[in-house]
């Protein structure tokens, strides 16, 4: 009598953390150099398919702006609460700054990718597509709680001067040994474009 043994039911998919990978791929770039590291480098020092980290991140550029499409998406919601604050600008702060909650994004990679940015030219101007829709969303809000043009030279101004404050806050957290958290630094950065001893009266 012949026996077969049972056939093994095949077991779940690996859960592979993107997070991770873009983690792993960080600290690449930081010791190698972005031109030094090929995808295939990735996905070995990741232990995932090189199949894999395409699908996550089809490109080096998406692994350094990976985390902006959800913020972006996270400071459209923000900015609809009807709980902010009846000033047009400080609505924008306010809703800058907690858009950051809820992100299910790594602080850890956050900061590498952002002293990524802060070093290397070219990672910088990778994200200038993904800059220039942030701009858009303030400028669209503004535009909404005031009714001047957001293509005006008060509301473009406005809006540049707050993204370039935001953005020069979270280079600074990142390439800084600063205990503060990520929101109070960028509360004390815009408000230092309002501090009174910055301008003469």
């Amino acid at each position: 009598m012949s026996t077969t043994s049972p056939r093994r039911s095949p077991g779940r998919p690996v859960s592979i953390d993107p997070g991770e990978v873009a983690l792993t791929a960080m600290h690449l770039f930081h010791e190698r150099g972005i031109d030094n590291v090929t995808m295939d480098d990735i996905a070995v020092a990741a232990g995932v398919s090189r199949r894999t980290v395409f699908r996550l991140y089809p490109s080096k550029a998406a692994l350094v702006w990976g985390g902006m499409k959800p913020w972006t998406n996270r400071l459209r919601t923000e900015l609809q609460r009807e709980d902010l604050p009846s000033d047009p600008a400080e609505a924008l702060v306010s809703a800058w700054v907690n858009s950051l909650e809820g992100l299910d994004i790594s602080m850890d990679v956050t900061k590498l990718r952002l002293k990524l940015v802060a070093q290397s030219h070219e990672a910088y101007a990778w994200g200038l597509a993904e800059m220039e829709e942030t701009l858009s969303i303030l400028a669209e809000n503004i535009e909404k709680r005031t009714g001047i043009a957001r293509d005006s030279l008060e509301v473009t101004t406005l809006v540049s001067a707050m993204y370039a404050a935001g953005h020069n806050a979270s280079e600074w957290w990142a390439t800084h040994d600063d205990p503060r958290s990520l929101k109070e630094i960028l509360r004390t950065a815009f408000s230092a474009l309002d501090d009174p001893k910055f301008h003469s009266r």
